[in-house]
This record gives C-alpha cells, structure tokens and sequence, in this order.
C-alpha cells in the first residue's frame, strides 16, 4: 500500500507520495489510527478511533421517545467512534462511520482472532463519566455483520493496555497486564 498515516496532536492525515490525499476534520480527535480490513470488502481502509461532538440519530427527531444515544458522550458533549476512511470514486471518504459508541474505547486492534481469513475489531473500552487515562474495563471482540460490527465476545476485568502478537503458527492473541 503505497499510503501512509500521519497523526499529529489529535489529527490525521493520510498521505499518498508524500502529499496529503485525506486530512481529519478539525473537530475531530484521532485518538489511534491503523490500516485494516475491518469490514471484509477485499480492500484496505483507514480505521480510525474518533472523539468529536457528540451528533444524536437524525431519526431521533420524527421518534416519539427518541435520544436513545443521548447519553453517549462525554460531560463536554463528544461521543467516541470508530470511523473507516477508504479509496473510492478516485478519493479517500467516509465510507462507514458508526453511532455513537455506548462504551468509548480506549484502544483497538485488527485481528483474526478465529481463525476465518477475515479480520475482527478488538476493542478496550471504559465509559464516558471515567477520565481517558483510567484503566479499561472491558475487552471486546466485534465482528462486521454487513451494516456495522455486532459483539461476539467481552472480557470484564481492569486492563491498563492491550497488544496483539502472532504465535509462530499464525495465530493472533490478546496480551494484556
């Protein structure tokens, strides 16, 4: 992949032969950044964990008792994402953007977990009232559906970090302290 990630001070850019093909929004926080194939489509995007302000589902206007993610955000109004940023119609693009998350995520991690050839998204998540540098509480493994990532596994515990490493097999594992 002839691009490269330069995050900077809460921001991202991606660069291709040395000039800048995709730069972050302002308002956005990259908190971590990786190239992964998260969502199983054959091509490499940018995975990016995001704190911006907080945006409610637009549906949540015509509901009746809608602002069911109004709570996911931190006391000064931003939400945690993970965001896939991607080549398309000769550009780099948004090209899945979840929901607010109701866990922020402290860190993630791309990979093959089982075994399948596809990649799934690890995550180390606390929550919002918590201060971004405590521990994590929970390790989560999320695989694509097809629409978004649906959990398919979680630890609960008090994690400090997370690393991935390889076994000579093959094998991806989760280290944690």
């Amino acid at each position: 992949m002839p691009e490269s990630l330069s995050q900077v001070n809460g921001s991202l850019s991606i660069l291709s032969a040395d000039s800048v093909a995709w730069q972050s929004p302002q308002d956005w926080e990259v908190v971590q950044a990786e190239f992964s194939d998260l969502n199983h489509d054959g091509a490499y995007e940018a995975a990016l964990l995001v704190w911006r302000p907080f945006r409610p589902w637009p549906v949540d206007r015509w509901l009746p008792h809608g602002g069911r993610i109004t709570a996911f955000q931190d006391a000064n109004g931003f939400s945690c994402q993970i965001i896939l940023i991607g080549w398309h119609a000769g550009h780099f693009q948004e090209m899945w953007a979840g929901s607010a998350l109701a866990e922020p995520v402290k860190s993630f991690a791309a990979a093959d977990l089982n075994g399948d050839g596809s990649e799934e998204l690890i995550t180390l998540e606390n929550g919002y009232s918590d201060a971004r540098s405590a521990p994590g509480r929970t390790i989560k493994a999320w695989q694509w559906n097809g629409f978004g990532f649906s959990i398919v596994d979680k630890i609960v515990g008090n994690y400090s970090k997370m690393a991935l490493v390889q076994t000579k097999i093959g094998r991806d594992l989760i280290l944690v302290p």
